[in-house]
Parts: C-alpha cells; structure tokens; sequence
C-alpha cells in the first residue's frame, strides 16, 4: 500500500465504529492523541534525542513513521490520570448510596503505535487486567482495541528496545503491523495480520501481496534499526545487576543529581502506580474516590503514621530502577522495562538508567 492509500484503513476502521488514535504532531511535539485522517500523522518528522533532551526535526522525507517515543504514550488512553472510582450519595432521609459512575467506552484502533509500547501494553495486560486484583475500568478500555502497530526503522538516540527484545519489529499481541519501506518520495507501506480481526480488515481492502524483495525490503530495515540501536543491558543481565548492587555506593553519587520529580515514571508507559483520595461534597451530600498517577519518587508515595518508608531520594531512585528490572520479574514474570528510553530522555538531569545499570554491572557503557 502506498502511504497516502492509508486513508482506506482509516475509513474501514471508522466505519467499524473505532476511534482513531494515533500519532501527530501538536504544539511542536509528537503525541498518541485523537486522530482524523494519514494527514494528522507526523509525516517527515524525526526524533532528536540524547539524556535530558528532545527536539523534533523535520528531514524533508515523507515517511510517516520515523518519530521515536514521544513524552505521551497509549497510557493515559487506558489508564486516565485521572480517574473516578465510586460515587457516594446521601438522600434527604440520610441513607447512603455507593455506584460507579457510568462507563461509555468506544471500541479505539491505534494506529502506529510504536512495537515498544505494544509490549508495554502486553506488560500493563499482566499487572492491570490478570490475577485475582483486576482493574475493571482497564479491562473494558482494553477489551475494545484494535491495533496497527509501526514497526521500527528509525530509531531515536535513547532507544534500547533491541536489547530488552521488544522491538524494533512486532511479532505478537497486534492485528496488523505496518512496515514503511524506501526512501524520499518512495515509499510503501507493507501490512501484515496477526489476529482475525486483522486479516478481516485485510480482506476488505484488497490488496496485492508483497514480493520477495519488498519482503527482503522490510527485513533488512527493522535489522538496520536494531543494529543501529544503542546498546542496553539484557532482561537477565540487568535484574541480576541490580540484585548484586543493592548496596553499592552508585545510589548514594546518583541521588546527588536526581530531583526527585518522579518525570521518569510518568512517562513510563509501563508504571501504573497510583493514589487515592477521597473527596466529600460541602453539602455533605455526595462523596467520591478518586485514583490518579502518583510516581513512587515522591516522599509521600511510602507515607503511613510515623513516617516515609522510603525517606531518602537515594532509596527512591533504587526502589524504583529495582522494582523496574528485577522485582517485576517476580510479580509478572517479566522485565517492567520496554527499552522505549522515555526515562531517559524527559529525565530534567539527564540520568541514563543504560550508564546506571552499566555501572552496577561494571561494565562500560558506548
């Protein structure tokens, strides 16, 4: 499919009753927010990135998916920042009524969504809407998507997807992936289904199959991203780095820089750590519970009568790398980090969590 053929799947997927969301780029930064048409997609615009810093350029290409991992992610579509948990009210003979407020989810399709945040979507899967404590509202904005995942062949400066395995190219969890290939004004789009739903929308759209060399095309790009990829710490490696290192004094040195403005697990688009307040009415008529992102950095996240858990900026920044890389493997069963190297990047100071756990292995860092 030729990119600007797009805006046949945008209508398939509309006509099916989904909201388009997608990349775009609004006021000079790429974000995952409503879309219309392939017109509202960043289409020539790359990611400049390095520890502390992002630009947005644009190359004059025509690609539509060159964009690296903006600062806002499919997170806050399936987990709001803000959020209502039950209303309570109080009739005028004073007897108590508790309800959740009314749900009214449309069925999303996200369109190039990037394959580092559909493996945190995976992750998100196992802590949010598996086990025996699922969250009830995630799983209703879950059960409804529809994803066209953009494989990766422009990786930005902070991207260590490669090393983590979760990315740059897709090979579970969507309905469609997307590959762009060729340059300048040449390019092509090659789609491929992974679920019913996928090759139902394939089928409608009736296009002609890939030959062997746009085939050997799309190959080649998603290797030449992966190779061009900085290098991180393995799944294994960094859990096990982080397990030896509980006491080196690298905390101590990293907590002179961190601010601990918690930025780095806002942007995460794996944490899900939250709080909860309760709010009353003055009438003292209605009451509700409201739960909304609150990072794990701030002194008040460990709060409870007598004081912090954690009190040290030193013991949050290791709570929460640890928790990240090794801690997750014994509640999920998997890594908690994507490599998508957001942390990295809107880190106001510039921590790299690569030259941290490089330092704890003792390993240098390129």
């Amino acid at each position: 499919m030729a990119p600007d053929e797009l805006a046949r799947l945008f209508e398939y997927l509309a006509g099916e009753g989904y909201s388009l969301i997608g990349p775009t780029l609004r006021d000079g930064a790429v974000v995952f927010d409503h879309i219309r048409c392939p017109a509202d997609l960043p289409r020539g615009v790359r990611a400049l990135q390095t520890p502390g810093s992002c630009r947005w350029d644009h190359d004059g290409d025509s690609a539509l998916f060159a964009h690296g991992a903006g600062a806002d992610s499919f997170k806050r579509h399936v987990s709001p920042p803000r959020e209502t948990v039950w209303i309570a009210r109080r009739d005028r003979e004073g007897a108590l009524t508790f309800g959740q407020p009314p749900q009214q989810v449309q069925p999303a399709a996200y369109v190039g969504m990037r394959p580092c945040d559909l493996a945190a979507l995976l992750i998100r899967d196992r802590a949010l809407a598996q086990g025996d404590y699922r969250d009830t509202a995630y799983v209703a904005r879950r059960a409804g998507l529809f994803i066209a995942v953009a494989e990766c062949a422009a990786p930005a400066g902070n991207c260590f997807c490669a090393s983590m395995g979760t990315g740059p190219g897709a090979n579970r969890g969507y309905d469609l992936a997307l590959t762009e290939i060729g340059n300048g004004g040449r390019r092509m789009l090659l789609i491929r289904s992974g679920s019913a739903r996928g090759a139902a929308a394939l089928d409608t759209l009736n296009l002609p199959f890939a030959t062997v060399a746009q085939l050997s095309s799309a190959r080649r790009a998603v290797e030449t991203a992966a190779a061009s990829m900085r290098r991180g710490p393995t799944p294994e490696g960094a859990r096990a780095a982080l397990n030896r290192g509980r006491e080196s004094p690298r905390w101590r040195e990293t907590a002179k820089r961190c601010l601990a403005c918690g930025s780095c697990a806002m942007v995460c688009p794996t944490c899900f750590c939250h709080a909860v307040e309760d709010r009353a009415g003055l009438d003292r008529g209605r009451a509700e519970r409201v739960k909304t992102w609150a990072p794990c950095f701030t002194r008040e996240f460990t709060y409870i009568h007598g004081g912090a858990a954690r009190p040290s900026v030193a013991g949050r920044y290791r709570h929460w790398i640890t928790h990240k890389f090794a801690a997750w493997f014994d509640q999920f069963g998997v890594s908690g980090c994507v490599g998508c190297g957001r942390c990295v990047t809107w880190c106001p100071v510039g921590i790299d969590v690569v030259e941290e756990i490089a330092a704890l292995n003792g390993a240098p860092d390129r």
